[in-house]
């Protein structure tokens, strides 16, 4: 990060060549609330940056929110949360290209939603996620992406909102 800093691109450019290696992206993980910091006060060169990192952050509760839900009649969460958790950052470090990258993040975001209970901020912006613009840079959203998994960490049950199980279900994640 410091050395794009240093050739003043954004910081978390090339996030994907730094952090391929697991060892190094469970390193960072560590570091998730530096991390959500740096989200919430870095300058986006693009406002769907940050939105689309909010998205992601929105899926991944949900998903985990799944496996929480099915976890509990398994009794073995942890291994479940891994294994997702895995399953996410191998996808993430598997694309090569545009198409590859469109058919995960379609598939992440339809695994997340259920019809009549979308991904709010994916619903809200929908138009701006579509990913045919001709400027779209593919690797950068891999990058954000990526930034979105280390970053992630869930927030504390909350008894008011929420009728759903995997909407309520929001745990802190260690992995």
């Amino acid at each position: 990060m410091t050395d794009n800093l240093s050739e003043h691109l954004p910081w978390w450019s090339n996030f994907f060549i730094y952090f391929k290696e697991k060892d190094q992206f469970k390193e960072l993980r560590y570091h998730r609330d530096k991390l959500n910091t740096m989200i919430e006060n870095s300058h986006w060169d693009l406002p769907t940056q940050k939105l689309f990192i909010q998205a992601f952050h929105e899926a991944l509760r949900r998903i985990y929110g799944q496996v929480a839900a099915k976890a509990k009649k398994q009794e073995d969460n942890w291994i479940q949360f891994d294994r997702e958790y895995q399953q996410i950052y191998s996808s993430l470090t598997r694309i090569t290209d545009f198409e590859s990258f469109q058919s995960f993040i379609c598939q992440f975001w339809a695994r997340a939603s259920r019809p009549g209970h979308l991904i709010p901020t994916l619903q809200e912006h929908w138009d701006k996620f579509l990913f045919q613009d001709e400027d779209f840079n593919w690797e950068q959203a891999r990058n954000l992406a990526l930034l979105a998994l280390a970053s992630y960490k869930g927030q504390k049950k909350n008894s008011q909102k929420s009728s759903e199980s995997e909407d309520s279900v929001e745990e802190k994640i260690n992995l």
